[in-house]
């Protein structure tokens, strides 16, 4: 009989595999293209069961609801593929994950960073949180379309670029974060220095006071007639998904969110050594887009009366691949070099514990892997 934690220990002995795999780029050393396959080999393997995480077992139970034309929050297209694409729950997550994949394979190709690095940056610091929720592919899409956009300096890379931001809008209602924040951060990039950022800094509070009258304002609405993402969106406000967290899980979120502080704080050190300037155009786009998510969701990072956990984590999450860029190219240019390294390490501790704390959750309620 396969336990749940069964299944975890598993995602754990691919993770570290992962990493030996590919390691050596880290050292500014070579990885045999070999290594590289497998690895990669192994990251879909990871999406595949990625049994620590609730939502898999949610998409699992779905599947089989739209399978008999049941009551689904699913985008359309998942639906389409559910329904007319394929047989089993197995064979949609490797549709919906390794299209994901493979569209941030193709945007490091567009990026002036070291693919093999940037992947196990990835994967050391994010993989774990980009395995089990759908809109995984909906930000993959997002940031095929900004590494499109800046990728040449001309209006029909810019044209597809947009186009693909607009079509990820189906995949996830959320990404209508992600696309705001890649089209702010497009035509900011190249204005924001150091007094911007300490401006940015400043408008902290006053955003701090204006949110939540605005959200008060939208708790008071009346939704009846509305569709029903916003119904939901209104439910998130209303619940407290907080209520059942101990340390553990405390101290998971905690150091993925020091991770993504860490990496605002290295936005505004390329300001203050004066490197940003030097960086390429589509470095800063991405770095951008990475501190406008941390700091845009920080926003929503307290409690006014209402629960806004949700909202601040998924806004949280658009800022991992673009940190995952910067992080790169810092780590492959030496640049802010101590202080990069010392982000990476944080965020594979965190990414680490998160899969330690959820196989010591299951093994102490064991639990059948039913699929």
């Amino acid at each position: 009989m396969l336990y749940i934690h069964h299944v975890i220990l598993i995602d754990i002995v691919i993770y570290i595999t992962i990493y030996l795999l590919l390691r050596r780029t880290l050292y500014n050393k070579s990885v045999p293209k070999g290594n590289f396959i497998f690895a990669c080999i192994l990251i879909m393997l990871f999406c595949l069961y990625p049994a620590w995480g609730g939502d898999f077992f949610h998409y699992r139970d779905s599947f089989f609801s739209i399978k008999q034309n049941g009551y689904t929050n699913m985008e359309v297209p998942y639906q389409y593929i559910i329904k007319d694409i394929v047989d089993t729950y197995f064979q949609f997550r490797l549709i919906v994950w390794g299209f994901a994949l493979l569209l941030f394979y193709y945007t490091q190709k567009l990026l002036p960073v070291p693919i093999v690095l940037c992947s196990v940056i990835f994967c050391l610091m994010f993989l774990p949180r980009f395995s089990y929720a759908r809109v995984s592919l909906a930000m993959s899409m997002i940031y095929l379309g900004l590494s499109v956009a800046v990728y040449k300096k001309s209006s029909i890379n810019l044209l597809i670029g947009l186009a693909i931001l607009g079509v990820s809008y189906f995949f996830h209602k959320s990404a209508l974060f992600g696309i705001s924040v890649s089209i702010i951060s497009f035509f900011m990039a190249d204005i924001l220095n150091k007094r911007t950022v300490f401006i940015f800094a400043l408008l902290y509070p006053i955003l701090m006071y204006i949110v939540p009258l605005a959200l008060s304002e939208f708790m008071l609405m009346d939704f009846s007639d509305e569709v029903v993402y916003i119904g939901k969106g209104q439910m998130y406000l209303e619940n407290d998904f907080t209520e059942n967290y101990g340390l553990g899980k405390n101290i998971e979120e905690g150091l993925l969110r020091a991770t993504l502080y860490g990496v605002l704080i290295l936005y505004a050190l390329l300001h203050i050594k004066s490197k940003y300037e030097y960086l390429p155009r589509a470095i800063k786009v991405f770095s951008t887009s990475a501190f406008l998510s941390v700091f845009i969701a920080s926003v929503f990072a307290f409690d006014w009366g209402m629960n806004t956990y949700t909202v601040y984590n998924r806004f949280m999450y658009f800022a991992m691949i673009p940190s995952s860029v910067l992080l790169a190219y810092c780590l492959s240019n030496k640049v802010c070099l101590k202080f990069t390294k010392f982000v990476v390490i944080l965020g594979a501790i965190a990414a680490f514990y998160a899969l330690i704390y959820r196989f010591y959750g299951a093994s102490s309620s064991p639990m059948l892997f039913n699929i």
